[in-house]
């Protein structure tokens, strides 16, 4: 409440508080001005025949203020001309109450407008949480024709390799030694497998962003070292080895979580120097700063070059020939979409023909 009166400032805030609400009170436009930013009042009701800085100009300035021009402000005054009132609205105001007044109409005029004020706050955060979901969909909708382009890509080349040997195997080799119709049909055997594997990985990738999310306290020292048990075949043939270290418990789905460090650990495996056994160090460290425990795993690889550190997570991204390394090409793009999911982060470092370190930041609780 503005007001130079102390008995207009006595009856009125004796009366709202009876009601219950919360009330400071200034005694000029001056004062108004410098409390107002500081204890952001929900509702202003303000005097206009004040000494010095009348009503009207004190609220010109409050709504000329950044932090103070969203409060409402009710008028209060013996100016009863209508000119006075409309400026009292072309000034901010959002209602003008005439001296002497009732207790009743004020406090059913000070009602309404925090409830407007209650209202208006709702659609501001409606407004921002839609906005909020529109950027995601659209970021949903751009990763979807990145998807669509490069799976309808990689969905084809196979079947028509399939198709080509087909064709082969019937004008070429029908009548003929069965050694070559074996090794043909070997090759469409493994042309089929490596289409289903990459079907497979195609669903699982689409299928993340639609799951029901069941967070819950995950140890990940020995779902780590399930991984590594169950990659046994691939670091055997690549001569290789995994060093777990100590990791914590975070908050996650076990199922994405074992998922996402066997894709980063098999990567490390698989992406090793001509004759350079990999190996491969599983550490974590716990960000006081963030509440996360970043989890790092680091290998003594080919590296990734620099430039290509913003392509690796996206679909479809391959930085090497098929005929170099196997791989579906949507590994680490399940990897960044499983940490989105986790309310966490994955980042790369990495120097060419030296190796390459991923960081996963997992919130703890």
């Amino acid at each position: 409440m503005v007001d130079d009166s102390p008995v207009n400032l006595d009856v009125l805030s004796g009366t709202l508080s009876d009601k219950g609400y919360d009330i400071s009170v200034a005694t000029d436009g001056e004062m108004a001005l410098k409390f107002a930013p500081l204890i952001l009042p929900d509702l202003i009701l303000l005097d206009i025949m004040m000494p010095g800085m009348d009503g009207f100009e004190t609220c010109v300035k409050l709504k000329s203020d950044p932090i103070t021009k969203d409060i409402p402000v009710i008028f209060l005054s013996a100016k009863t001309d209508s000119s006075d009132i409309v400026k009292g609205f072309k000034c901010g105001g959002v209602d003008y109450i005439t001296k002497p007044f009732n207790e009743t109409e004020v406090l059913i005029r000070v009602d309404t407008q925090l409830q407007l004020r209650e209202k208006g706050k709702k659609l501001k955060e409606a407004q921002a949480q839609i906005k909020r979901y529109a950027e995601k969909l659209e970021k949903t909708n751009a990763d979807l024709q990145i998807f669509a382009s490069g799976a309808s890509h990689d969905l084809k080349a196979p079947l028509r390799k399939i198709q080509q040997l087909g064709d082969r195997f019937k004008d070429k080799y029908e009548g003929t030694s069965v050694e070559e119709g074996k090794n043909i049909l070997g090759k469409i055997c493994n042309i089929a497998e490596q289409l289903s594997l990459l079907i497979d990985s195609v669903l699982e990738f689409s299928k993340l962003e639609n799951l029901p999310k069941s967070f819950e306290r995950c140890e990940l020292k020995p779902m780590v070292e399930k991984v590594v048990e169950n990659l046994e075949v691939q670091i055997s043939e690549s001569g290789g080895k995994v060093i777990v270290g100590d990791l914590p418990k975070v908050a996650g789905e076990p199922s994405l979580l074992y998922r996402l460090f066997q894709n980063i650990i098999s990567n490390s495996i698989k992406y090793h120097r001509e004759g350079v056994a990999p190996i491969v160090n599983v550490s974590s460290s716990y960000c006081s700063e963030t509440g996360q425990w970043k989890i790092e795993v680091s290998d003594n690889g080919i590296g990734i070059d620099e430039k290509y550190f913003d392509r690796i997570f996206k679909p479809f991204e391959r930085l090497h020939g098929k005929n170099e390394f196997e791989g579906t090409g949507i590994g680490l793009a399940t990897c960044q979409k499983i940490v989105d999911r986790l309310n966490g982060d994955i980042t790369v470092q990495s120097r060419l023909g030296k190796g390459t370190t991923f960081c996963v930041a997992l919130p703890e609780k």
